[in-house]
């Protein structure tokens, strides 16, 4: 029933959490299924969801293998979850955001952090017995008493992005499946990002869409100077922050992207990079090349809100907003001796670049309206290839190791880990200014350097601190 086609929403969270009882009853002896599908659910004939297959393992692996499968990892608990996850979404729970929130949990990078079977049971119970639509499913039209039922508009702003969403991600045939559903219209001649300088990157984030993970804010000065900031309180002490930001075109290629875990909507595709724990970001990729990035970050190690569900939402609600057209354009303002002005490719020399050890100083990518620039093959067949990068972005605070250079103060960090490299960065504080909220901000040039995974940190240190030295030499005063 699953495989073959949608799901009324209350039903399908009747059944998943049949399903998770299931498994919760199974993990508790010390079982797996290790290969939860759509086909191995059955239906009675009294509407009880029963889950078959246990212990059959095809040859060619599971359906749904979740992440930690790629490092060699055994089916487990958190790998059941993680398929259950992906069958409840693939039959109409990405048309929900409250469910699709509850499977982005079950779907989480690390198992760790994935729900165990019983608390997903409870979760999906308490769902099903609020009230909805009982005519309602996603993706088809249901009759009713009196003829076909049409589908009404939310009144909630978030309903009714995320209908428009999943009605375009549906084409995909790979992200939030949805079947039967009309086509996406086409959007390979859009470039709705246009100059990355000039687009409003705050129309990428939705206030209300995020608000039903608690209290909002938005800022539009943190962060890289062509992006925007939500931050989100779900709870007292905590915080997590949304980044939107309009990176642009990479002149290097997209071989960078090839090895990341990825979703099809429509002409569109959404990577998954890897980061550290208590964050998480996606690169949407359109069909010119251009790029968009969403980063989600809790100040929490450790439960709390997903940030992988917080940027999953960011995306959700924008992918309408991109192949609508163009963005809503801004005014780019500031002082003479603001970072915005200036191409930070003009920083560095040939010659400055030649002294780093291995540095591919042609392959080079202006980003961000020119506000990043960044050298080094970052073709993933590589193995660890230096890189060289220098950008502008704006904080409330500076942390690291003090440090002065050129008349500015700033502080150096050994120790920016970025997937399997580890880079050293130097912030240096270029202007100071009062924030949108009125908060003062300090607007950095950034100088971040990696030479190899087994180069000391103090020698990446003295390399940037090098490079920070004569890049500040070329910019205008501080102040």
């Amino acid at each position: 029933m699953l495989a073959r086609e949608p799901v009324p929403i209350a039903t399908l969270a009747q059944w998943g959490a049949e399903l998770a009882r299931i498994l919760a009853a199974a993990h508790a002896g010390g079982a797996v299924h290790g290969d939860v599908r759509a086909e191995s659910v059955a239906i009675a004939a009294g509407g009880v969801a029963h889950l078959d297959g246990f212990g059959e393992r095809p040859a060619t692996g599971p359906k749904h293998p979740a992440p930690e499968f790629d490092q060699g990892a055994e089916p487990s608990p958190a790998s059941d979850i993680y398929a259950l996850g992906t069958v409840l979404r693939q039959a109409g729970g990405h048309s929900d955001p409250t469910l699709l929130q509850l499977c982005a949990w079950m779907r989480h990078d690390d198992p760790g952090r994935r729900p165990g079977a019983a608390e997903v049971a409870d979760r999906l119970v308490q769902f099903a017995q609020e009230p909805r639509p009982a005519t309602w499913a996603p993706g088809i039209v249901a009759p009713g008493p009196g003829g076909p039922v049409r589908r009404r508009r939310g009144s909630r702003t978030i309903i009714a992005v995320a209908v428009v969403a999943v009605t375009l991600l549906a084409a995909a045939g790979g992200w939030w499946l949805l079947s039967p559903s009309p086509p996406v219209p086409p959007v390979a001649a859009l470039d709705p990002i246009g100059d990355p300088r000039t687009a409003d990157p705050c129309a990428l984030l939705d206030t209300s869409a995020l608000e039903r993970f608690g209290p909002t804010e938005l800022y539009p000065d943190l962060g890289s100077v062509a992006g925007c900031t939500v931050a989100i309180r779900p709870a007292a002490g905590e915080i997590v922050s949304v980044h939107a930001a309009l990176e642009g075109i990479r002149s290097r290629g997209d071989r960078d992207l090839a090895p990341l875990p990825q979703q099809r909507a429509g002409e569109i595709t959404i990577y998954h990079p890897s980061l550290g724990p208590g964050s998480c970001a996606r690169t949407v990729l359109l069909p010119n090349r251009s790029r968009v990035t969403f980063s989600a970050a809790s100040n929490r190690d450790g439960g709390g809100l997903d940030p992988c569900t917080v940027a999953d939402t960011a995306v959700l609600q924008v992918l309408p907003r991109i192949t609508s057209g163009s963005l809503p354009r801004r005014t780019l303002a500031g002082p003479p001796n603001s970072l915005a002005w200036v191409d930070h490719c003009t920083l560095l020399d040939d010659v400055t670049l030649r002294s780093i050890p291995g540095l591919r100083v042609d392959a080079r990518d202006s980003l961000n309206g020119g506000t990043v620039c960044e050298w080094g093959d970052d073709d993933p067949g590589i193995a660890d290839p230096p890189l060289v990068s220098v950008y502008a972005s704006r904080t409330g605070s500076v942390s690291g190791t003090t440090i002065s250079i050129n008349s500015r103060e700033g502080a150096i960090r050994p120790t920016i880990a970025k997937g399997p490299r580890v880079y050293c960065r130097v912030s240096l504080i270029q202007r100071s200014f009062p924030g949108a909220s009125g908060e003062p901000l300090y607007e950095l040039l950034n100088v971040q350097v990696h030479l190899s995974v087994a180069t000391a940190a103090d020698a990446q240190c003295a390399a940037a601190t090098e490079i920070a030295e004569i890049a500040t030499a070329k910019l205008p005063p501080p102040g």
